[in-house]
């Protein structure tokens, strides 16, 4: 009899852990199945809003930018103007659509800020309230009109509707990041 019992307790035994087994094995089952639709949904949102950026792309005149060295330790240089279309109107992105571009950082627009001296100044024949901002390094300087918002990549986000922009020319603050704003892009210095 007592083996009975034994025998008994042993399949009952056999029959826990295999009933723990496969519940980890599900589990694990379910959790990669979920992380690859995730990151196909992801991909795919990620492929759409490409694509949707990509048609407004051929309109861009961005071969005729004029970028400058302003002498900064990061070796950026920086547009001297903001992107526009090929009849010269301004093209303005969304956040996530002037991400996909090279726009600078929240600290790559301060360090510039910090090092380059900075003025503003009234253009001949325009508003009272129309300025421009001139940014001066050691090697260059660049122009930027004090009532143009533009956007630039924050380290942190500050969520998932908001991201940075500069204010007036000399503030980070934060954007609704559907709002449609100019873009002032920068590339990095390649020494020879």
């Amino acid at each position: 009899m007592r083996e009975s019992g034994l025998k008994t307790n042993i399949v009952m035994d056999i029959l826990e852990k295999s009933k723990e087994y496969a519940a980890g094995k599900a589990l694990d089952a379910m959790t990669a199945t979920i992380a690859e639709a995730y990151a196909a949904g992801y991909k795919e949102g990620y492929n759409q809003a490409l694509s949707k950026f990509n048609a407004v792309a051929p309109a861009l005149a961005e071969d005729s930018l004029v970028y400058v060295d302003l002498g900064l330790p990061d070796k950026t240089l920086w547009a001297t103007d903001y992107l526009r279309a090929k009849d010269g109107s301004l093209i303005l992105c969304t956040y996530d659509e002037a991400n996909l571009l090279d726009i600078p950082t929240d600290e790559q627009f301060t360090m510039m800020k910090g090092l380059c001296k900075h003025k503003m100044i009234q253009p001949s024949e325009s508003k009272a309230s129309d300025f421009e901002l001139i940014f001066s390094g050691s090697k260059g300087s660049i122009r930027l009109h004090n009532q143009i918002n533009f956007w630039v990549k924050g380290h942190v986000m500050a969520s998932d509707t908001e991201a940075f922009c500069v204010v007036g020319g000399m503030e980070i603050k934060k954007a609704d990041r559907n709002k449609r704003l100019p873009v002032l892009l920068i590339k990095t210095k390649i020494d020879k």
